[in-house]
């Protein structure tokens, strides 16, 4: 059987979060055909000795036995040039796989600068390999984005933005040297189809099917909220949506209650719950830590409402949000803002409530129909599972 290797820079070890859970999803799909193994840079770089664990029959994820604990200054700047270690990891792979099998395409997933070029370099242009890239997101949105998370009053901050935005406009553009590439949204599409890329449109992937059963929303003497993910402006719009749940009538926001299942920068976390001070929603708001990716399911469908109020922007535009599919997917009402591919799947209070992005006011007036009209979301939400069983289910 052949081999469909991943190499990546991402953080698998804790299982937990969008790219590892589409990963996993292309790799359920695929490993009928491939023997897949999920490798990462973050593991084993710097050690030769690396374990594998079996996740099916034919998926497979690396790792290392040692933990190399790694600065922030590394993590944040540094890795983009890290080019010996890149070499090391790319090394072990070659001598992990070739030996045995030269029937070998690899998947790149990731995002860092010097893994990029040096994946290019060996793999494809010395070892004359096939080597695909997968693009969920314009990485230059990304580092736009991040800024929001640190102090323009730091010299060095404000000097390493600059660069990591010119790093990624190269990434993005690097991607028409690969032998073709993986995107999540029709608008990527169209930014990589202006080449000769082979492009292929994958959208956003669910594992659940309609064999799984789910329960139907439970009369509650509360009005639940959902959101996972990280405390975010101008990514996630969670600031724009508390000021949303500010503008409700006191006896429907007094029944509130916003359940977020993730963490943030913690001056940002710290910001948002000024916010929800402001707004007189302390007592509306509660903060989860990180739950593990196989309990999601459980908590989504303990929510009446689940939300998704991206703002417009580089990165939420040109990436397509992969947790949408697993909120359609567990049968609750999802309220989601019109940007990149949902307008396509999606039709307003159809299969989910949708608000244009930052628009307060409309937000507000969503919210307050669906605890007001507890039957007709509920239908909306079984509608939105049909769509995510229709386009995001892995085995289709």
């Amino acid at each position: 059987m052949d081999q469909l290797v991943v190499v990546s820079n991402f953080n698998f070890q804790t299982r937990q979060g969008a790219a590892f859970s589409r990963l996993l999803c292309y790799a359920k799909a695929l490993e009928r055909d491939f023997n897949v193994y999920i490798t990462s840079k973050y593991y084993s770089s710097d050690y030769e000795s690396t374990e594998q664990e079996k996740i099916l029959s034919n998926l497979f994820i690396l790792s290392s036995y040692r933990q190399k604990q790694k600065s922030k200054m590394y993590r944040i700047f540094l890795r983009q040039f890290d080019f010996i270690g890149s070499c090391r990891y790319l090394k072990e792979i070659d001598r992990s796989f070739c030996p045995v099998n030269s029937n070998i395409i690899y998947l790149f997933y990731g995002s860092e600068f010097s893994l990029t070029i040096v994946t290019l370099i060996y793999f494809k242009l010395i070892k004359r390999r096939k080597v695909f890239i997968e693009k969920s997101e314009l990485e230059m949105g990304v580092i736009k984005n991040q800024g929001e998370r640190f102090s323009i009053k730091s010299i060095l901050i404000s000097f390493m933005l600059p660069v990591q935005f010119v790093l990624s406009l190269i990434v993005d553009l690097l991607a028409f040297f690969f032998s073709g590439a993986i995107v999540i949204s029709k608008r990527l599409k169209v930014f990589y189809d202006r080449f000769t890329l082979n492009v292929l449109y994958v959208p956003i992937l669910t594992e659940t099917s309609h064999d799984i059963p789910f329960g139907k929303l439970p009369d509650k003497e509360f009005f639940f909220i959902g959101f996972t993910g990280a405390i975010s402006e101008k990514k996630e719009g969670i600031f724009g949506f508390i000021k949303a749940l500010g503008k409700l009538p006191p006896d429907v926001k007094r029944i509130i209650r916003l359940n977020i299942y993730g963490n943030g920068d913690k001056n940002l976390v710290e910001k948002f719950l000024k916010k929800t001070s402001e707004y007189g929603l302390i007592k509306n708001v509660v903060i989860h830590d990180l739950i593990d990716a196989q309990a999601i399911p459980t908590k989504l469908s303990e929510q009446n409402l689940l939300v998704l109020s991206r703002l417009s922007n580089l990165q939420t535009e040109y990436g397509f949000s992969t947790k949408l599919a697993e909120y359609l997917a567990s049968g609750v009402p999802v309220l989601v803002s019109r940007v990149s591919d949902n307008s396509v799947f999606l039709k307003d209070n159809v299969n989910a409530l949708l608000v244009e992005p930052g628009d307060i006011d409309e937000m507000a007036r969503k919210i307050q129909f669906a605890v007001q009209n507890p039957l007709i979301i509920q239908k909306i939400g079984l509608e939105g599972r049909k769509i995510a069983e229709k386009f995001f289910y892995y085995g289709l």
